[in-house]
């Protein structure tokens, strides 16, 4: 039986991907949309979808209500809390709909076409206008007892630092994340990714520093789940070693066990991670 391709979609706190993935997994096309509310993607995925699916797949920031197939209170997506989207997805495209946290989505399609493949034990961080994080244990997507687990990005790392937008001081999220990059440093994430780039010294400085930060909840989640591999994405993960550099250097301090055994790595499929992610979701009728 040939199966139609599917639909996956991540939803940022900026930005929404779609994308129609083969099941072979195949990006046919995709697109970028602005994450405004529920009401905009049913508008733009009636426009983008012109042909039978599968169904389609959602990835979206945490916390979530995985049975309601809600967003709860995650802190940069306020318009979109409590909206039962399954449902409203369900009804207008009387289609499957799986939803699930974006990291988790995103480590899935990289655990299908990208860094992560025949990989059974791998920790992901995502690093953008918050700091998501995603653990797969035995080659399946960790969730917790209550589904909440892996909320990486709000591991305390300092009584110090800018505060997060759940209300934490100096956690990964509050010093890693857009705010608390402009806090700090008074820079943009755009901005310093071009500097860099150019080799400005300043902005080479700041990847550093950031860099130690990040190093510090890497070798702490070594610690922790001991992986065989580490992914560090999203938008400034394209400043590559100068990030992962002074990150390992980091992560060699607090690790218990030397050298590391884990690779540090960044995404392979960038920004696509969970748009593929999502499709496979859908192929694998939202069992991770």
């Amino acid at each position: 039986m040939v199966r139609k391709p599917a639909i996956g979609i991540d939803i940022g706190a900026t930005n929404t991907r779609i994308g129609l993935v083969s099941y072979d997994g195949r990006l046919v096309k995709s697109t970028k949309v602005f994450s405004k509310a529920p009401n905009d993607l049913v508008r733009q995925l009636k426009s983008f979808i012109d042909q039978k699916i599968e169904g389609i797949g959602i990835g979206a920031p945490g916390p979530l209500d995985l049975k309601e197939g809600r967003i709860l209170n995650t802190p940069n997506l306020i318009s979109w809390r409590q909206i039962p989207i399954v449902k409203i997805l369900k009804e207008d495209f009387q289609t499957k709909v799986y939803l699930e946290r974006d990291t988790n989505v995103s480590l899935l399609g990289e655990a299908w076409k990208g860094a992560a493949q025949e990989k059974r034990n791998v920790v992901m961080l995502t690093l953008g206008t918050g700091v998501g994080g995603a653990i797969m244990v035995n080659g399946h997507i960790y969730h917790g007892t209550h589904g909440v687990g892996a909320e990486l990005g709000h591991i305390k790392i300092s009584d110090k630092g800018p505060t997060c937008g759940c209300g934490n001081v100096g956690d990964l999220e509050a010093l890693l994340g857009a705010r608390g990059t402009r806090e700090q440093f008074d820079i943009s994430q755009p901005e310093l990714i071009d500097k860099v780039l150019t080799g400005d010294k300043k902005a080479l400085k700041i990847a550093e520093k950031l860099g130690k930060i990040l190093g510090i909840g890497i070798g702490n989640l070594i610690n922790i789940f001991d992986p065989e591999l580490v992914i560090i994405g999203g938008g400034i993960s394209k400043i590559g070693d100068v990030l992962l550099d002074p990150a390992c250097v980091s992560a060699r301090k607090v690790a218990l066990v030397l050298p590391l055994r884990a690779q540090i790595v960044t995404w392979q499929l960038g920004d696509d991670s969970g748009i593929y992610g999502g499709a496979k979701l859908v192929f694998e009728e939202g069992q991770l």
